[in-house]
């Protein structure tokens, strides 16, 4: 009896698995909004140690996109 209630939870989560994969193989949105050079951290570079300089903070830059209208 386990393992047919086990199997039974396997195959109910297998199937909403399989469904939720088609978001992000069909277009669902025609635009997407882009913000660029968003800081979301910083980090200490160690490259003007090369030059015998000490560390200097260096800002982490990321690209933001969104769909319009979601």
């Amino acid at each position: 009896m386990k393992k047919n209630m086990l199997s039974a939870l396997i195959m109910c989560m297998l199937v909403s698995h399989i469904d939720a994969q088609t978001r992000y193989l069909d277009d669902i949105f025609d635009e997407v909004s882009v913000t660029t050079d968003v800081v979301y951290g910083t980090n200490i570079t160690i490259l003007p140690a090369l030059f015998n300089q000490p560390p200097a903070p260096e800002d982490l830059l990321m690209d933001v996109y969104e769909p319009v209208g979601d």
